[in-house]
């Protein structure tokens, strides 16, 4: 009775994930949504795990971005797209800070750069929560990029450096893929 039970749930289970509605086609499983405006139209990009290109960013605990390409509508003008970043990461806690600074004193990614132009982050939240030895920060910003450089990206991504403006302490490189810029594009 198990065995008959069994090889029937195997089947239920094989045509459920054969009949999976996720499409095949990374188009489709990029673009949230598009809007068309006079001037231009905004493709806004689903959320996806950048790629770390540095290898010692052992406290990196979490990083997702998306995009929102704005492309002009008439070729003369130029539009920007931005870039939102959501990161997460451990440091250790300094025996120094206070319960009350803890929260105004840390360390937070103020500075990018890309293709060897710095850029101000634009920081929508950043926080500290910190156990006995161990403090992770959490942050949110965004950036503006020249869409033209997303556009010339799709082959091999593109490439930006997080950093710390003050004491350049905190670097992370990454890079959104191409292949995301290509899907993102094509609608």
């Amino acid at each position: 009775m198990f065995k008959k039970l069994s090889i029937i749930s195997s089947f239920a289970l094989l045509a459920a994930c054969s009949s999976n509605p996720v499409s095949d086609n990374y188009v489709d499983d990029v673009v949230i949504q598009k809007n068309s405006h006079d001037t231009y139209t905004q493709i806004v990009g689903k959320e996806i795990i950048p790629v770390d290109l540095l290898e010692h960013n052992l406290a990196l605990k979490v990083s997702v971005l998306d995009v929102v390409a704005n492309i002009a509508n008439d070729s003369t003008q130029s539009v920007e797209s931005v870039v939102n970043f959501d990161i997460q990461y451990s440091e250790a806690k300094n025996e120094t800070n206070t319960e009350k600074n803890e929260q105004q004193d840390f360390v937070k990614y103020d500075l990018v750069t890309v293709t060897e132009m710095p850029i101000t982050l634009e920081s929508t939240s950043a926080s500290r929560d910190c156990d006995d030895k161990i403090c992770t920060v959490t942050q949110s910003f965004s950036f503006p990029i020249a869409t033209e450089l997303l556009q010339n990206g799709q082959q091999d991504g593109v490439k930006f450096l997080l950093e710390q403006n003050e004491n350049g302490e905190l670097q992370l490189e990454t890079m959104i893929p191409g292949r995301y810029l290509t899907a993102l594009f094509a609608q």
